[in-house]
């Protein structure tokens, strides 16, 4: 049935004293919560005068699943800015993304509240209550500076890189980057989103995002 769907809470939906013919616990009569949406897939690509470096991103490139990437995502239903960013990593090479391996109404029933993997977080908008998700998937080989983001009901506008990020020296030393911005907060993809490194010579550090087709 479309629209608006009741969401319980996932401890609600099954009882320990009550199981099944396989002595499983057995399901009570309250809804699963389910998630609408099509798949929308983002890019999020690093653009910076790199001065005489030869790069800058995490250590290990921008599949190195050790450093957390800080989106600020909206509510595509009801337009509502989420107040606290996610924090994912990328997924491990070799792994298949949660959100192509489950349909969006089946998705939460394997990934609410909490999934196991640390590149996917399913978020109930506080504002209309319907679900969301967002999830970090690798890229293609050879896009150095670009990580990808499979969205359904949620759509990003904001990014800021977690600790750890380096940039490369012409010798192949890394050197770490201390970010700061005006307010020590994310910067929106709207305007300049410009964020400088203290120390470091490297400016005009841009976060493009761009819409494709899942």
């Amino acid at each position: 049935m479309e629209g608006t769907f009741p969401f319980a809470s996932p401890a609600t939906l099954r009882s320990p004293a009550s199981t099944d013919h396989h002595n499983r616990p057995a399901r009570l009569a309250y809804p699963e919560p389910e998630m609408e949406g099509e798949r929308q897939l983002y890019f999020l690509t690093v653009e910076a005068d790199l001065g005489g470096f030869r790069a800058l991103g995490p250590p290990k490139g921008f599949g190195d699943t050790s450093i957390g990437h800080f989106i600020g995502v909206e509510c595509v239903w009801c337009q509502e800015r989420s107040v606290k960013d996610v924090c994912l990593f990328v997924m491990p090479s070799g792994t298949t993304a949660c959100t192509s391996t489950w349909t969006p109404r089946d998705l939460p029933r394997h990934c609410y509240p909490k999934c196991r993997s640390d590149a996917h977080i399913i978020k109930k908008c506080k504002s209309c209550g319907k679900l969301g998700s967002v999830e970090v998937i690798p890229f293609p080989a050879g896009e150095a500076n670009t990580i990808a983001l499979l969205c359904i009901g949620y759509k990003p506008t904001a990014y800021h890189p977690g600790q750890g990020w380096v940039v490369t020296t012409p010798g192949g030393d890394q050197v770490a980057v201390n970010w700061f911005t005006n307010n020590g907060g994310t910067k929106d993809f709207k305007g300049q989103n410009i964020i400088s490194m203290e120390g470091i010579s490297v400016k005009n550090v841009k976060f493009q995002l761009s819409k494709v087709q899942a």
